[in-house]
């Protein structure tokens, strides 16, 4: 009996120490214990395979989860930026209503109501050059539009200038020339770009031969003045519808050439340039038949989208528009080109929405068409036609405002403006302005922020016209 009892006791004990000191089953201390219910002791809260929510974390368990951010009364406090919202679990701040941000700021819209704005003149010169074009771009909070001027000098003398204006449309100093030479310059609505530190310009200079062109580089600095060298990109052939981006690595460049004498001469092409300007690869040609419609080209937060169109028969009565994306290298990132749509549309012009390309036409002298692609580049909408005025088209502009397209041309007997929606649908019916006038093309640009156009009205004084800038807001629907 006294054996009986004391093998039992013992038992007992062992099964109790046992217990106590539940050994884990695996050759983890973290992993569960899987013979019975009760964890081992040596592991102390939740596994490793499972988020560590107490204050201390276990070894070699995963680390404690932090409270998922809110909105609180004191997260947003600068002025003009308290509004406060949580993008992927952090915490932003934007503008109010009615402020936009512009370089960093959250300053006053001009926008009181949506529409354009009273259009502000730029310049009054004396000019008698009525062929200009406008080119807009903006280089942190200073806008810029540059445009071709003779100053009284009959056509003989063309230099390029520079005005510059703030998020209001209100006119920063006096005009800025930016070249003074014997020959024409020539500025094109594509040819104007800016990056972080400077604003970058691709300008036409005609030779005493008529049938020749160089195409040149510059930079400027927010003032107007020059950066580093001027660099020849192309000479030797005539050359037209140059188009400037700024990239991640520096800038693209595009342009058409040929021959005057020789329509199968005639190229698009395509160069990546360096921050300073000086080509930085092989010039690439872009079209495979004869070109038709130049370039247009956006920059797609990495990488750069290019339309263009082309003529397919030796007649030219059969075109396509073509579509491609390349790196900042002018890379192609897509095997080869794919057509766009079926209509044999003009003008192609190219915007990037952040995650669509957006391509609008001139379908026939009276109508627009809208394709646009997902950011794969399939289609999502082809050939919609856009409601736009029974009239004449020529030309036409065009900018993502950040919630519409905008776009602007000129018609039989007026500058027109209109907003549509990414479905095609109008925003708004379009405004009509510079009625029986005789104006310039305009240029329509998104600058970040607001959007601006611009364009030449021109008045006949005496027995010469004077041409007078103007540039006004437009506040999206």
């Amino acid at each position: 009996m006294k054996f009986r009892r004391s093998w039992s006791t013992l038992l007992v004990f062992a099964l109790l120490a046992s217990a106590c000191s539940d050994a884990p089953d695996t050759s983890n201390p973290q992993e569960p214990d899987t013979d019975r219910s009760d964890t081992d002791l040596s592991d102390t809260g939740p596994d490793a395979d499972e988020p560590d929510t107490d204050d201390t974390p276990d070894v070699d368990d995963e680390p404690d989860t932090d409270p998922p951010q809110t909105c609180q009364h004191d997260s947003c406090t600068e002025e003009g930026r308290t509004r406060c919202e949580v993008v992927d679990e952090t915490i932003s701040c934007l503008c109010d209503e009615g402020r936009v941000e512009i370089d960093g700021e959250c300053v006053e819209s001009l926008c009181e109501a949506q529409g354009l704005s009273n259009p502000n003149v730029l310049s009054d010169t004396p000019g008698t050059y009525t062929d200009a074009s406008y080119a807009i771009a903006a280089l942190g909070s200073t806008y810029a539009v540059v445009w071709a001027d003779d100053r009284d000098a009959h056509g003989q003398e063309v230099d390029l200038y520079m005005g510059r204006f703030d998020h209001r449309g209100h006119k920063l100093g006096g005009d800025v020339a930016l070249t003074d030479t014997p020959f024409h310059d020539v500025i094109t609505p594509d040819a104007l770009a800016a990056d972080e530190a400077s604003f970058g310009l691709l300008r036409l200079e005609e030779t005493a031969d008529p049938d020749l062109r160089r195409l040149i580089f510059e930079r400027f600095d927010d003032q107007g003045a020059p950066i580093g060298q001027a660099h020849t990109l192309s000479d030797g052939t005539f050359i037209e519808s140059p188009a400037l981006i700024a990239t991640d690595q520096g800038w693209l460049a595009s342009w058409s050439e040929g021959s005057l004498s020789d329509a199968s001469s005639w190229r698009h092409r395509l160069a990546s340039l360096s921050p300073d300007g000086e080509l930085s690869t092989e010039v690439r040609t872009l079209n495979t038949h004869g070109p038709d419609s130049s370039p247009h080209m956006v920059w797609a937060d990495d990488h750069a989208a290019v339309v263009w169109r082309e003529a397919i028969d030796s007649t030219g009565s059969a075109r396509e528009t073509y579509f491609q994306r390349f790196d900042a290298a002018a890379s192609p990132l897509d095997p080869s080109p794919r057509t766009i749509g079926a209509s044999p549309s003009l003008e192609p012009r190219l915007l990037w929405t952040g995650d669509h390309y957006v391509i609008v036409s001139i379908a026939s002298g009276r109508s627009l068409t809208l394709t646009t692609l997902d950011d794969e580049a399939e289609d999502v909408l082809v050939d919609t036609e856009l409601t736009v005025t029974d009239t004449n088209i020529y030309h036409i502009s065009a900018a993502w405002t950040g919630s519409s397209i905008a776009l602007s041309w000129r018609d039989s007997d007026a500058l027109v403006l209109q907003g549509f929606a990414l479905d095609g649908t109008s925003r708004h019916d379009p405004i009509m302005l510079e009625e029986g006038v005789m104006t310039s093309l305009p240029t329509l640009a998104n600058l970040g922020g607001i959007s601006a156009l611009s364009w030449g009205h021109f008045d006949d004084v005496g027995d010469r016209t004077n041409v007078e800038t103007y540039l006004a807001i437009y506040c999206a629907y």
